[in-house]
């Protein structure tokens, strides 16, 4: 059997034929769901983009808010979705450290903020945390019996003492 990715204009046309979004936006929903379209169009239909902007919002905001509280907000969240998406930023912001380059930036929306995180954070402080998220996200998907605010707070203040440290 052959499971390999369908042709990426199929993809953006056939996106396009469900869903009321943009050009910019099908891409973005693709790049965010690894060219698999019924995740992308999932995503399109559900408040899955706002929640993930939210996140992104409260993590660039977090030098000026309560780890905790922060934590709490985000374990109102899907755990794994979650972990999800601050695997992919800080993987961008790895990238883009590590290259300078865009085009390999999956979220092309928030480029410019994590070039400047990119820019502002210690590279291998960038790695632990990536270490910690992908370790958080092993017991969220292991249904591991542990509560997801506690694994969000250790982030958070990981996040927080990466900021600082600068």
């Amino acid at each position: 059997l052959d499971f390999s990715r369908p042709d990426r204009k199929l993809v953006e046309t056939w996106l396009r034929t469900r869903s009321n979004k943009r050009e910019d936006e099908l891409q973005l929903l693709l790049n965010l769901t690894a060219q698999a379209p019924l995740a992308a169009l999932a995503l399109a239909e559900t408040d899955g983009m706002a929640n993930r902007q939210t996140l992104f919002d409260n993590l660039i905001n977090l030098p000026t808010n309560d780890p905790v509280h922060i934590a709490e907000i985000w374990s109102k969240m899907d755990a794994a979705q979650v972990l999800q998406w601050m695997l992919s930023w800080t993987m961008d912001i790895i990238r883009y450290a590590s290259t300078a380059q865009t085009q390999y930036l999956v979220n092309q929306d928030h480029q410019e903020s994590l070039q400047s995180l990119a820019r502002q954070l210690n590279l291998h402080g960038l790695f632990e945390l990536l270490e910690l998220i992908q370790s958080a996200y092993q017991l969220v998907i292991r249904n591991a019996n542990i509560k997801p605010q506690g694994l969000f707070e250790s982030i958070a203040i990981a996040w927080l003492e990466l900021r600082r440290s600068q």
